[in-house]
């Protein structure tokens, strides 16, 4: 869940909650949602000292398409693999890729995952997009202006020239949500590119 993630230990989290807002009541943390799936101990340290993301609950996403993404780096820098799906509003998977990059960092994965999956549904008239992200600096930088490294400013500017011409909403999800997109992006470090249009 985003900024959660990098706050607590790992696997902690139950698999179910695929996103921040799930364990969000208004502008407050559900605490009693928290308390199920966390510790007492860890959910009184979120709760003093993070603040709930805002949730806007008129906001109908059943026209959008969702984007899971994720960039794999073996070494940070080390050879490094970007990978994303595409899911219809019913869930399915429509669309799946992954390649290799070449040696570079995982931040630099993650952003160019990104700027793929929007390259794709430009390319494909797909204009509203939801993109979840797991990595709170890249949510960040693209949400809240954090100065990007520069050798990927070039990319964050295509990505906001696409946010200024579609409809791209970004959330924070589970890291365990990537579990399949990130499979994507290590077969294509082992196996060569992917790209699947038929489930």
């Amino acid at each position: 869940m985003g900024a959660l993630y990098y706050a607590i230990p790992g696997n902690v989290f139950d698999e179910n909650v695929q996103n921040v807002h799930e364990v969000v009541n208004g502008e407050e943390w559900d605490v009693v949602k928290l308390t199920t799936i966390l510790h007492e101990d860890i959910v009184l340290h979120i709760t003093n000292t993070i603040a709930a993301p805002r949730v806007d609950k008129g906001f109908d996403r059943s026209w959008w398409l969702l984007t899971n993404k994720d960039g794999a780096s073996r070494g940070n820098p080390g050879r490094s693999s970007y990978g994303f799906y595409l899911r219809n509003a019913e869930g399915n998977i429509i669309y799946a890729q992954a390649e290799e990059m070449g040696i570079t960092t995982n931040i630099d994965a993650e952003v160019m995952a990104i700027l793929e999956a929007l390259r794709y549904c430009r390319s494909r008239g797909m204009d509203n997009i939801i993109i979840q992200i797991d990595s709170e600096k890249v949510y960040k930088i693209l949400e809240e202006g954090w100065k990007s490294p520069w050798g990927i400013t070039i990319w964050i500017e295509e990505i906001k020239d696409f946010r200024n011409n579609m409809n791209v909403s970004y959330s924070n999800n589970l890291r365990e949500g990537n579990k399949l997109v990130d499979a994507l992006a290590n077969q294509a470090l082992d196996h060569g590119p992917v790209h699947c249009n038929d489930f």
